[in-house]
């Protein structure tokens, strides 16, 4: 229930480290445009799904898809995010993590690609799932698109792969 929580935390925290005023929920497909496996396995907003031994609902909104019992969500938002919003969002999971009184196994990482910024987050937990989570900004900054892929404890290899190739593959409309 934590690893829920959480991942609703900083998908939220994500969005709203922007300025409050500027950005939107968009639909992913108006914002962005990427690649999932072809072996990919779409699933629709409302379907029930399995993160471990929970069951979770399909969000709307999102593209959502598993694929080598990995789970991939994408959301994205438009408006104008702030020069900052990278910081922020790492310094509001950071903050968020210590308010919980839990430690938590987090790997920080930013960087460049195809003419936007990402950070990605990396959290390894004694349950049966661990998470990367990334959040993208487009150049411009008039876009956020963010993600998380969950996967099984003995799938870091393929999990990262997949990571690798979807950022890869992230063109801001």
């Amino acid at each position: 229930m934590k690893n829920l929580l959480f991942l609703l935390m900083s998908l939220f925290i994500s969005l709203t480290a922007l300025s409050q005023d500027r950005l939107a929920g968009a639909d992913v497909i108006n914002v962005a445009s990427f690649t999932l496996p072809k072996e990919a396995t779409r699933l629709k907003p409302g379907s029930i799904r399995m993160s471990g031994s929970v069951e979770k609902k399909v969000p709307e909104g999102c593209a959502t898809a598993t694929f080598k019992k990995m789970y991939i969500q994408l959301a994205a938002a438009s408006g104008e995010a702030d020069v900052d919003y990278l910081e922020k969002t790492q310094k509001g999971i950071t903050s968020f993590t210590e308010s919980l009184g839990v430690k938590r196994d987090y790997h920080f990482q930013t960087k460049a690609i195809n003419n936007y910024r990402v950070l990605i987050t990396h959290e390894t937990t004694n349950n049966m799932v661990n998470t990367y989570t990334f959040y993208c900004v487009a150049g411009d900054r008039k876009s956020v698109l963010t993600g998380v892929i969950e996967y099984p404890k003995n799938g870091e290899v393929d999990a990262k792969s997949e990571l690798d190739k979807l950022l890869a593959s992230i063109k801001f409309k």
